[in-house]
C-alpha cells in the first residue's frame, strides 16, 4: 500500500464511510501504532476539517452508497476467496483490506469530499488571481503615473542625501508642478529610533521655510514611498527633506537627516 492508498483509506475512514470488518480492520491497525496510518489519519483529519470550515456540509442521499455497491457485483468475480466461493478457512489473524472493499470505501470517501475540495482549490486560486490583477493593475497605474510625470518638461528630479558629508543617496525626489505633487522614493533607510518616525518636508523654490509633509516609517528593506500635495500657497517646490520627529509630527524640522540635492 503506497502512500496514496493509505490517505484513501484514511479518507474513508475519517468520513465514516467504512463498515465492519474494514472499519475494524483499520481501528486494530490503528492500535496497533503504524507510524504511517497515523500520519494518514492525521492528513485526512486536516483535510476534513477544513473542508468542513469552508464548505456548508451537504447530507449525502440515502442512495448513495447503495448505488455505489451495485455497480460492483459482476466485477466481485475478479476478487474471489475462500470466504466468497464457500470454502472452509480458518479466519485470518487480522482482517485484511481487499482491493475491492478499499475501493468502494474510497470511491464513496471521494464522493462525499471531493467536490467540496475542487470547490476549496477553486476558491485559493480565484483569490490568488485576483490579487494579482490588483497588484498589476497598481503597477500599471504607477508606470503611466511615471511616463506622465517624467514626460514633462517642468518635472523636477533629485537625490536624497545624508546633511552630513556622506554620499550614498537614500532616496529621489520628483516634483510634478503640472500635478502639483511630490513623489519621494525612500530606499535603503534604518528605521528611526523607538517612539520616533520620519517626516517629509518640501523644500520651497528660492528658500523659505521648510513645508510639513506626512509622516512615514520604513518597510523591513529601509524603503517607503511618500507622496504629497504641494500647498496653494507655495509657489514651486525645489525638493524636499527628511527628518526624524516625533510620531505625530512637527511643525518644523528638529533633525533633519536627508536633503534634496542636484544629481
Amino acid at each position: 500500500m503506497n502512500d496514496r492508498d493509505r490517505l484513501d483509506l484514511m479518507l474513508a475512514y475519517a468520513a465514516g464511510a467504512l463498515e465492519g470488518p474494514e472499519e475494524q480492520a483499520v481501528r486494530a491497525r490503528l492500535a496497533e501504532g503504524d507510524p504511517r496510518l497515523a500520519a494518514a489519519l492525521a492528513e485526512a483529519d486536516e483535510i476534513l476539517a477544513r473542508l468542513s470550515a469552508t464548505v456548508e456540509p451537504v447530507a449525502p442521499p440515502a442512495s448513495l452508497k447503495s448505488s455505489v455497491l451495485s455497480s460492483l457485483p459482476d466485477r466481485r468475480q475478479h476478487f474471489s476467496s475462500p470466504r466468497m466461493t464457500g470454502a472452509a478457512s480458518p479466519a485470518p489473524a487480522r482482517a485484511a483490506w481487499p482491493p475491492l472493499r478499499l475501493a468502494v470505501a474510497a470511491a464513496v470517501a471521494a464522493i462525499l469530499i471531493g467536490g467540496g475540495l475542487m470547490y476549496v482549490a477553486l476558491q485559493e486560486r480565484s483569490t490568488q488571481v485576483a490579487r494579482l490583477q490588483a497588484k498589476l493593475a497598481e503597477r500599471e497605474r504607477q508606470l503611466g503615473e511615471t511616463q506622465d510625470v517624467f514626460g514633462s518638461a517642468d518635472t523636477k528630479l533629485t537625490v536624497l542625501k545624508p546633511t552630513d558629508a556622506g554620499t550614498q543617496e537614500y532616496g529621489r525626489v520628483i516634483v510634478d508642478p503640472t500635478r502639483r505633487q511630490v513623489k519621494v522614493y525612500i530606499y535603503s533607510l534604518v528605521p528611526p529610533p523607538p517612539g520616533k518616525t520620519y517626516q517629509l518636508w518640501l523644500m520651497p523654490e528660492g528658500g523659505g521655510n521648510p513645508v510639513p509633509a506626512p509622516v512615514f516609517m520604513v518597510d523591513a528593506t529601509g524603503r517607503a514611498v511618500i507622496t504629497a500635495d504641494i500647498p496653494s500657497n507655495v509657489k514651486a517646490v525645489a525638493g524636499a527633506a527628511v527628518s526624524v520627529e516625533p510620531p505625530q509630527g512637527s511643525a518644523s524640522p528638529s533633525n533633519v537627516k536627508l536633503l534634496s540635492k542636484a544629481i
